[in-house]
């Protein structure tokens, strides 16, 4: 469920509060006010090229793309 009527383009975002997003590892967000949350939000969440540029997102690629890595140094 989401909190916030914003369309989310990050493919790891999970849910959003109250100035808060979650992220699929469990990492969080927590911003200060409306203003500073739609600007995060508008930068990286929701945007379809900027999530790339979030920290939390490019860590998460990079793990997924580790665990690929194994997987297919496992099957050969």
């Amino acid at each position: 469920m989401h909190y916030s009527r914003r369309n989310w383009c990050c493919p790891f975002f999970r849910y959003d509060e109250r100035f808060v997003v979650h992220c699929e590892d469990g990492s969080i967000v927590k911003l200060k006010d409306r203003e500073v949350f739609a600007q995060y939000a508008d930068r990286f969440c929701g945007n379809a090229k900027g999530w790339r540029e979030c920290q939390i997102a490019a860590s998460l690629v990079r793990i997924a793309e580790k665990k690929e890595a194994r997987k297919e140094g496992k099957k050969a």
